[in-house]
């Protein structure tokens, strides 16, 4: 009789823990890839995965926003920097929230895909006025084109 009940709740538990996996699996779940601080501006760019991929990244101001202020900063090996609007160079891959931009990935990734040259990076930002702008960090594509932050490459 021991025997059934031990195999009972063994099976139960089996049972348990694999609807608590497949629950959880099917998320989407969203990760910080960058968050910068200017004054009382808060910009956060986000990327959004479902079973290990990439579906979008989430750039946000704690403000509300204009959406043809954000902006992206592509830097090459040699450190040249080319600024273009986020709205343009997008096209319709882009769309507006109550206080960001909500970014397609795959479309983001091929239009970065045939800009690309070795080593090449890229920041996102938003322009609060003529003179003053709020950057993320350096962000690049690994080699399977996840987006990760750039290292500076020097330890203590």
């Amino acid at each position: 009789m021991e025997d059934i009940f031990t195999y009972v709740i063994v099976f139960g538990l089996l049972i348990l823990f694999t609807s608590l996996y497949l629950f959880r699996k099917d998320k989407k779940r969203s990760f910080i890839l960058s968050q910068q601080q200017l004054g009382k501006y808060l910009l956060t760019v986000r990327e959004v995965k479902q079973n290990k991929k990439i579906l979008s990244l989430i750039l946000e101001l704690n403000e509300n926003t204009d959406p043809s202020r954000f902006f992206i900063e592509l830097i090459d090996t040699r450190r040249e920097r080319e600024t273009r609007k986020l709205i343009d160079f997008l096209n319709d891959n882009t769309k507006p929230t109550a206080s960001g931009l909500h970014l397609d990935y795959e479309p983001f990734k091929e239009i970065i895909e045939n800009l690309h040259k070795k080593g090449i990076t890229f920041r996102f930002g938003y322009e609060l006025n003529s003179s003053t702008k709020i950057k993320s960090h350096e962000l690049t594509f690994s080699k399977h084109w996840n987006v990760y932050k750039v290292d500076s490459g020097r330890y203590n």
